[in-house]
């Protein structure tokens, strides 16, 4: 029987074919697609912090009129989901202001304004009036904690923030910032806000940049404060965000210009369906509610750099629909050869 087992064993081995006359082939580098669906949210929460101190009667009449073109920017394209409200830099609850401690401005019954709110630019300059009755110790970095706290968000700011929405951040001061919060610990708030995602931050100031000069003979306007030296907390936190960071100059007569280029980026960001895998561009279809919407000047384009849709401006959809878009395409990635 041992010679039987031994026998059959060399017989097999005998017929089987020749290991080094047969190769296994390697296996070119292979495109595989797996479908995706990306949702888009074309929300933006715009906050406004206005120095309500008593220097800045002037400056907010300035602000005032340059912001409109931010507005008219804002307002254009009919898919934008946008909430304006506007608050004050008092936070010790005391002076005369209308909106202290992170509380929005209200007027006619409406802290905020929407797509759909009744005579919206007229509501909006009216709660830009913030006065000139508040706190003479400007703490800008301590206002969005307060805003965005649990107290005012379920109270006082119901409804005016939402956690799926971009978030922009005004700053309009003729001082420097007196709080004790840090530059860090605000970014570090807003990042925490928007669940890590910076892109979702911007961060937008109008101050002063010049080196004090309490005579006037060199200072197109003077500067509320003789500690200026161009150390301004918010200047870091505008640095941090990048591009996404907006500096200006309070002074200047046409910065409403620069504001509605601002406006014009934070549009083109809520615009943007950014995927978070490589697709192949022949295979992505844009729809609305199951309709296609084209590629084109009045549809989308697809941004390699970005690895995203940018939708038109010129979209003819309104907010309440846009929520209902959709981004389909197949992913490519590719498998190592063995």
């Amino acid at each position: 029987m041992k010679f039987l087992w031994v026998f059959i064993t060399l017989l097999l081995i005998s017929c089987s074919p020749d290991p080094g006359a047969y190769k296994v082939p390697k296996r070119e580098r292979e495109i595989i697609k797996n479908g995706n669906v990306v949702n888009f949210s074309p929300k933006i929460d715009v906050l406004f912090i206005v120095d309500d101190s008593g220097s800045m009667g002037s400056h907010q009449t300035h602000f005032s009129q340059n912001s409109q073109l931010f507005i008219d920017e804002i307002t254009k394209s009919k898919f934008i989901d946008y909430h304006i409200g506007v608050t004050t830099s008092t936070t010790d609850g005391s002076w005369g202001s209308k909106a202290p401690n992170g509380q929005l401005t209200q007027s006619q019954g409406f802290r905020y304004v929407t797509p759909t709110t009744l005579n919206g630019p007229f509501i909006m300059s009216e709660l830009l009036k913030v006065g000139t009755s508040g706190s003479f110790a400007e703490t800008f970095l301590n206002v969005p904690e307060m805003v965005f706290s649990e107290d005012n968000t379920l109270g006082f700011n119901k409804g005016f923030y939402r956690e799926d929405a971009q978030l922009a951040i005004f700053i309009i001061t003729d001082a420097v910032d007196q709080s004790e919060t840090q530059p860090n610990e605000l970014i570090d708030f807003l990042i925490d806000l928007k669940g890590g995602d910076t892109r979702k931050i911007h961060f937008v100031t109008a101050i002063i940049d010049q080196v004090y000069d309490p005579s006037g003979t060199s200072n197109r306007c003077s500067h509320d404060s003789s500690n200026n030296k161009d150390a301004f907390k918010m200047k870091e936190v505008v640095s941090f965000f990048q591009e996404r960071g907006y500096l200006f100059e309070l002074c200047e007569k046409q910065y409403g210009t620069s504001l509605a280029t601002v406006a014009q980026s934070i549009v083109k960001a809520v615009s943007t369906i950014h995927l978070d895998k490589l697709p192949d561009i022949r295979t992505i279809k844009v729809t609305l509610a199951g309709d296609e919407i084209k590629a084109g000047p009045d549809g989308w384009a697809y941004n390699d750099e970005e690895n995203a849709i940018i939708l038109s401006p010129k979209l003819n959809i309104t907010a309440e629909k846009a929520t209902q878009l959709s981004v389909e395409f197949e992913d490519f990635f590719k498998v190592e050869e063995d």
